[in-house]
């Protein structure tokens, strides 16, 4: 940050295992706004199984091996990628927590569209690594329950996207930024870029959920609206279905907890 940016910075650092997965940056503006720039890099090997003893993923495999079995179950084997995604956005959602809109750069490794995602909260314990199989591990599950969106993909909706590596033909890097807007701009986008009777029910499925289920709504559709091709309508309502069946799981689990 330089010039009059540096009088906005709240706080910097990098992830709480120390190995330098991602640094951040917090700026702060007017009534309390902050807005944390997170930079990251995910480690392609999804396996120790051929994976050189000096990599990152090797790196990162014996200290968060060496976390959990201090901290969690030593049984367990950790898998640095997979793990990546769940500190993150358990991170993230401890962050939002406390107010702050995200801007997300990172180096997937992976292409975000080729995953399925899920709604599935974390908790957040910086004295621990994050675990729950239930989750997916996929950069989608965490876009969708943070509620980010690629913003790439909005400003070009015409797919395949360009690669983001010289040897490869994958979009594998990304800038995922919290989304907030109305209901009614919801509907506004959908009308403009699909078609009247679309809206409409977009309109019934939205007055059907839960405040917090419309809060995340929006990114889950902007986010099906690059993956699908809305000539392809089963594909975009596959999504959706997959989005309400998170939202309704969801909502049991918060009315079991009250």
């Amino acid at each position: 940050m330089v010039d009059q940016w540096t009088s906005r910075v709240h706080s910097k650092g990098q992830d709480h295992s120390g190995l330098g997965r991602w640094s951040y940056i917090t700026l702060q503006g007017k009534q309390d706004f902050k807005l944390t720039i997170i930079t990251a890099y995910r480690v392609s090997q999804k396996s120790s199984a051929s994976v050189g003893g000096k990599t990152a993923y090797m790196q990162q495999f014996r200290a968060l091996q060496s976390i959990q079995n201090q901290t969690g179950s030593p049984g367990r084997t950790i898998e640095p990628n997979r793990q990546f995604i769940l500190d993150l956005q358990a991170w993230i959602q401890f962050l939002q927590s406390q107010g702050h809109h995200i801007i997300l750069n990172l180096d997937n490794n992976d292409d975000l569209y080729d995953s399925e995602g899920f709604i599935t909260p974390l908790s957040y314990n910086p004295e621990s690594i994050t675990s729950d199989q239930s989750h997916s591990s996929s950069l989608q599950s965490l876009a969708f329950t943070c509620g980010l969106i690629d913003v790439l993909a909005i400003q070009h909706l015409a797919q395949p996207f360009p690669s983001t590596y010289i040897h490869g033909k994958k979009r594998l890097d990304y800038m995922l930024i919290s989304f907030s807007k109305t209901l009614g701009n919801v509907l506004e986008f959908f009308h403009i870029i699909v078609s009247f009777p679309v809206t409409i029910m977009l309109a019934f499925l939205i007055s059907t959920l839960t405040f917090h289920s419309q809060e995340l709504l929006l990114p889950l559709l902007l986010h099906a609206s690059a993956a699908c091709n809305f000539l392809i309508p089963g594909r975009f309502l596959n999504t959706v279905r997959r989005f309400m069946s998170s939202c309704n799981t969801m909502q049991c689990s918060t009315n079991v907890r009250h």
